[in-house]
């Protein structure tokens, strides 16, 4: 679901044991994402997911400070408004 209550993408049924990884690889909405997704300059659009899902394509996730390096003032402000967005979608 999107931010605005929109149901983007509805692939299933799963059963109940499969995870949120195995429903993503299995919906092919990778290849969507990676394919389609695109906004008015042809530039690539992103799903927000959590860290089960960092490495895939046309995936990002919150900022990660890195060993003795802090998050800068703009990753801070960009986890804390995807943190809300995210929690109105779940």
């Amino acid at each position: 679901m999107t931010p605005d209550g929109l149901v983007a993408s509805i692939y299933g049924p799963f059963d109940g044991r499969a995870g949120d990884w195995q429903m993503f690889k299995e919906s092919g909405l990778q290849e969507k994402i990676t394919g389609y997704a695109k906004d008015e300059e042809g530039e690539q659009l992103y799903v927000y997911g959590d860290k089960a899902f960092y490495l895939e394509q046309g995936v990002i996730g919150a900022y990660r400070a890195q060993r003795h390096v802090g998050l800068t003032t703009e990753e801070s402000v960009f986890n804390t408004y995807m943190a809300k967005q995210r929690m109105s979608v779940e």
